[in-house]
């Protein structure tokens, strides 16, 4: 006799459960014979063979028989009855010994409505399995399948149920009550893996979508932009800002919102009251100096001549620009503390901010100039007066 322990499998009376002829000698530690009597032990827990106790058993199993062993590599055991499992002993070799007693069912099942039912069961199960890869596969099993309890058994490890709901239709004494219990489980599956199939249609759908949208909108762009190379002259003001937008280096937000403000003024036209506003936006946000520029060489030597050629005088002032500019050049960023010139008008601060813009090499910018004002340093211009 061969003591099979089983975790997460409904093998109930009157199943025929096929196993792997490896598999069948992994769980009993012997060679599968025909005509051998086989104890099924259902575990409240997957662990191996050699982490087995006496209480990793539920108190009730089954009892088979080895019904066929084919050259295929699988072993088909016919389950007879339950048992009742008691004094359940591992032994040092991991070999168990205990006291069964046969377990009685009550014969409540009508065999018409069983009958129908099956027939329900593997209509359902063969249509859900259409079009896919394994059709074939799970009809050439159905064939066999000639009672609920063995469709069970071969649909067990796809079942969406727990242990211990496995072991609950086991403990059911009324077969007619086993038997309902096990349809619904089954149907309730197959529902579930109905949703589960068209969730995963559906999302693959929504995918291919968005693949077939970006591929279209890269084909108008790679096409428009031909157009606009062959006929400059045609280029619209909207296209013309989009193309600043798309080219202007700006990041996510700026551009976010830059394409916000380009759809209204698509959507709105140009004979819009704010067409005009909207331009003037998008303009200046595309001219914005994006684009980080590389921190360039400063001559030390420079920076001074040109300090010395504007201005004569002003030692502190000069020194103190001179600072900035080697810490900038030991830094390698043109960036960093604000120098704030105080003064009277005509004191010097315009031409000094000049002065520092040549010693840089960079732009000046003046901007809404008035008395008493000074330069600051711009982040791409270097000095703007305020």
């Amino acid at each position: 006799m061969a003591i099979m322990p089983l975790y997460n499998m409904i093998a109930l009376p009157g199943a025929r459960l096929w196993l792997r002829s490896a598999v069948y000698r992994e769980l009993t530690g012997k060679m599968p014979v025909e005509g051998d009597k086989v104890t099924i032990l259902m575990q409240k827990e997957d662990e191996g063979r050699k982490d087995l106790t006496a209480d990793s058993f539920h108190s009730i199993g089954t009892a088979g028989i080895v019904a066929e062993v084919n050259d295929a590599g699988f072993v088909a055991i016919d389950v007879q009855n339950r048992i009742s499992i008691e004094g359940v002993i591992v032994q040092a070799d991991n070999s168990f010994s205990m006291t069964v007693t046969r377990r009685s069912d009550v014969e409540d099942l009508d065999p018409e409505e069983a009958a129908r039912t099956l027939t329900e069961v593997k209509e359902r199960i063969l249509s859900f399995s259409k079009g896919q890869q394994w059709e074939g596969w799970l009809r050439s099993f159905a064939a066999y399948w000639d009672s609920l309890w063995t469709v069970a058994a071969f649909m067990s490890p796809w079942l969406s149920v727990s242990n211990a709901e496995r072991y609950e239709l086991l403990a059911e004494d009324s077969r007619r009550v086993r038997f309902e219990k096990l349809e619904r489980l089954l149907m309730e599956s197959m529902e579930m893996a109905d949703v589960k199939s068209a969730a995963q249609a559906a999302q693959q759908e929504d995918h291919e979508k968005l693949y077939r949208e970006s591929a279209i909108k890269k084909q108008i762009e790679y096409l428009q932009k031909e157009l606009d190379a062959m006929h400059p002259e045609n280029v619209s003001e909207v296209r013309r800002l989009e193309l600043k937008l798309e080219e202007a280096g700006m990041n996510e937000t700026a551009l976010k919102e830059g394409r916000k403000v380009l759809n209204r003024l698509k959507g709105e036209g140009s004979n819009s009251p704010e067409s005009g506003m909207l331009t003037d936006w998008l303009d200046l946000l595309t001219s914005l100096p994006w684009k980080k520029e590389p921190a360039e060489e400063i001559s030390m030597d420079k920076a001074r001549a040109a300090l010395d050629a504007e201005h004569a005088g002003l030692e502190k002032v000069k020194k103190r620009i001179l600072q900035q500019i080697a810490v900038m050049r030991l830094r390698g960023k043109q960036s960093g503390s604000i120098l704030c010139f105080v003064g009277a008008p005509g004191t010097g601060k315009t031409s000094i901010g000049e002065s520092i813009a040549k010693a840089l090499g960079r732009k000046y910018a003046g901007r809404g100039r008035h008395p008493g004002s000074s330069p600051h340093l711009h982040r791409r211009h270097a000095w703007t007066d305020h």
